[in-house]
């Protein structure tokens, strides 16, 4: 059995925490939500400074180092553009007409991709932020968003229970797979770009075959008890991580196979929905929700 041990806790937010990110700064991270303050926390002093002050709830943020940029996501459907060095606004977008649930970089391209909760995903040339993509895949949220780790595709997850996978050079939609049941909320794909990882609101997770811009379903779970709201997976690509509105983390084999469970009774985990997560530096694994708690986990190497 592989053993997450409880680290610590981290507090300070004072409503649900929707996203986490990693920091400009070694041993930091940022987290955002509800209660529209944009928290730099530093690992060992387990102190927070304000990045950011929103007028509306944070649903998102994408940290780009090459140009010194935070971008947070707002609820009305807003992109704040900071300078993290100076923590002033550059630019305050009406990227969306609703909240920007996810947002992604394209190294490859020097793109950014934003998705929302009308079902819009949108594509934008940086640094200048002018639109060059607009769709509306579905009547309904798209939460689902990921790049693949060599730049060549993306894939979005909407209310529809589809998951379509784009050509991010050309933005030709090439694949549509309809396997859930319900809204696909969350997707990643595995570092060698083999596979492609959907959960959602139908609580399973399931693993694609990819290759030559085709998916394949090749495995589905029953993972959780409710919505499923986060994936990540390991740099080795031994682990896939998976957390809860059922208010558990989960860990799996890449086939799918349960590692461990990370629960309140256990291993003094979370209390409410559990809606974010975040990989920091290989061997620390962060969560945080509706409780207000971002806890850290030790990951075995």
């Amino acid at each position: 059995m592989t053993h997450f041990q409880k680290q610590t806790e981290f507090l300070g937010h004072s409503g649900p925490i929707y996203c986490l990110s990693e920091s400009w700064e070694n041993h930091r991270f940022l987290s955002a939500g509800a209660d529209k303050l944009v928290a730099h926390w530093d690992i060992t002093e387990k102190q927070a400074t304000p990045v950011a002050k929103t007028q509306t709830s944070i649903y998102s943020l994408q940290l780009l180092k090459s140009m010194d940029w935070l971008l947070i996501g707002q609820s009305d459907g807003h992109i704040a553009i900071v300078d993290y060095i100076s923590r002033k606004v550059l630019r305050l977008i009406q990227a969306h007409t609703s909240g920007v649930f996810r947002m992604r970089f394209i190294p490859s391209t020097n793109q950014l991709i934003s998705t929302c909760a009308k079902g819009q995903v949108r594509i934008w040339n940086l640094p200048d932020f002018t639109l060059t993509y607009s769709a509306d895949l579905v009547q309904g949220r798209s939460r689902g968003l990921a790049v693949s780790t060599n730049g060549s595709w993306f894939a979005t997850g909407s209310a529809d229970g589809m998951v379509r996978l784009f050509d991010a050079k050309t933005m030709d939609m090439v694949a549509v797979n309809r396997d859930h049941l319900d809204a696909v909320n969350a997707l990643c794909f595995d570092l060698g770009n083999q596979h492609l990882y959907s959960a959602g609101k139908d609580a399973h997770i399931h693993k694609y075959q990819f290759k030559s811009g085709m998916l394949e379903l090749k495995e589905r779970i029953p993972a959780h008890n409710y919505a499923i709201y986060d994936l990540l997976i390991s740099p080795k690509d031994d682990l896939l991580v998976s957390c809860s509105m059922d208010k558990t983390i989960k860990i799996w084999n890449p086939d799918l196979g349960i590692v461990t469970r990370l629960d309140r009774k256990n291993h003094q985990g979370h209390t409410h929905s559990v809606n974010t997560l975040l990989l920091l530096e290989s061997n620390l694994l962060l969560s945080a929700g509706d409780d207000r708690r971002i806890i850290s986990w030790s990951v075995p190497k």
